[in-house]
């Protein structure tokens, strides 16, 4: 984050919070799932979910999407599929059939 905000006038960086405080007073902060109780309670204006394969299929429903729902904020999900029995395949496959969702596949190799 600090290589692609580094230029912004005014741009403050925490480090030991994992948190860039930028001049309009927006904020971004990068948190871990591994204690997603720890997660609760907070509100999101936006969310990028990485790896969503491997995230606890109850981080989103019950924790991420209350966040978001006040503000009215969007989430991200991206990651490398793990077969297609995990939750990351599950949402995509909603995604392709919902009309308020946008999903993209792009390969991982050239060709």
């Amino acid at each position: 984050m600090k290589q692609f905000t580094a230029k912004i006038p005014y741009t403050k960086f925490n480090e030991t919070e994992l948190r860039v405080d930028l001049p309009n007073g927006s904020r971004i902060t990068l948190l871990g799932s591994e204690n997603s109780d720890g997660l609760r309670g907070i509100y999101l204006d936006g969310c990028v979910i990485d790896e969503y394969a491997n995230v606890n299929s109850k981080l989103f429903p019950e924790i991420i999407r209350p966040a978001l729902s006040d503000r009215k904020g969007y989430c991200v999900f991206i990651g490398t599929p793990a077969g297609m029995n995990n939750n990351f395949y599950e949402l995509f496959q909603h995604a392709q059939g919902a009309e308020d969702w946008f999903s993209l596949q792009g390969k991982s190799i050239r060709d």
